[in-house]
């Protein structure tokens, strides 16, 4: 139980923080300055003003099925577009998709001390997904030779070959069994 508890504090690291990734360079808002210092784009916080709202979200914990509640919630009616087709674009929650009368529903919180002082007075939520069943998700969709509308991720191959390379092995495999 301690384990999982860790790996779950860990995954949100406590305070609705995520670290950046390459594949979430997407979501940076319109007018933001990619050119910001490192530790600054390290780590950042959704937060939805309006409702004083922190979304935790980490890879393969519901994060698609947590947005689709939100916005539910926000615009009164489901998600409207294709999620097999385009379920990514959910999680571009800077799109336009996601304003409501022209207003962004989230904003990005880069500064430390801005992000503590939400995290006293907003209210967070984090899906806390068993780590075991979190890991044979990841592999299946990130990893696994897959067909049809089960295909996975789009980036699969290049995650692959650094998997490979990790390994010291170098291949052209682009998904594994």
């Amino acid at each position: 139980m301690r384990f999982f508890l860790l790996v779950s504090w860990m995954a949100c690291l406590a305070s609705g923080m995520r670290r950046r990734h390459d594949h979430h360079e997407m979501r940076i808002p319109k007018g933001e300055v990619k050119g910001e210092p490192l530790d600054k784009r390290m780590y950042f916080m959704d937060y939805m003003p309006e409702y004083n709202f922190i979304p935790c979200t980490c890879a393969k914990c519901g994060t698609t099925a947590m947005l689709n509640f939100v916005y539910s919630r926000v615009f009164g009616h489901d998600w409207p577009f294709n999620v097999s087709v385009s379920h990514m674009d959910i999680h571009n929650i800077f799109a336009d998709r996601w304003e409501r009368h022209g207003v962004p529903q989230f904003e990005l919180v880069w500064e430390k001390q801005k992000q503590a002082e939400l995290m006293k007075t907003a209210f967070s939520l984090a899906i806390i997904r068993n780590p075991i069943t979190r890991l044979i998700s990841s592999f299946k969709s990130k990893i696994q030779c897959q067909t049809g509308a089960h295909a996975g991720d789009p980036g699969r191959a290049a995650f692959v070959k650094q998997l490979l390379e990790l390994r010291g092995q170098k291949s052209n495999k682009t998904c594994l069994d």
